[in-house]
């Protein structure tokens, strides 16, 4: 029973001895936590801080790869507007050349009739 009574007590001491022990690791222990903590703290703002300028810098290549597209576009437009452009003027060339050929026919036209009518007045003078 003495024998049950010492070993119950040498663990006893050796629970104590080991508590003081990790009693005076504590505020190394509590100090390393905290230097972890700060580091984690440190490495998420970092981590923050680049998953922000990845996504500017996703967004800028985006931009990028859709200049050339934006700008094929308005080439085309521009080439389409031209197209049309030129449709149009040859439309009105065309429209100005009848019209000028209309106003020759015309002319001539009138130069009949008035010959036609200086010959109707002189025969006119002439029967009179």
């Amino acid at each position: 029973m003495n024998r049950l009574i010492k070993d119950s007590q040498r663990r006893l001491n050796d629970q104590l001895q080991q508590g003081a022990k990790f009693e005076g690791q504590l505020p190394e222990r509590n100090t390393e936590l905290s230097n972890l903590m700060r580091n984690s703290e440190e490495l998420q703002r970092q981590r923050a801080l680049q998953h922000s300028t990845l996504n500017e810098l996703r967004m800028h290549a985006a931009d990028l790869r859709a200049q050339p597209a934006q700008v094929k576009q308005g080439r085309d437009r521009g080439a389409s507007q031209a197209r049309a452009q030129a449709m149009e003027l040859s439309k009105k060339e065309a429209e100005c050349k009848e019209s000028q050929e209309l106003i020759k026919g015309l002319e001539a036209r009138e130069k009949t009739l008035s010959a036609k009518v200086s010959e109707l007045k002189r025969q006119l003078s002439l029967a009179s």
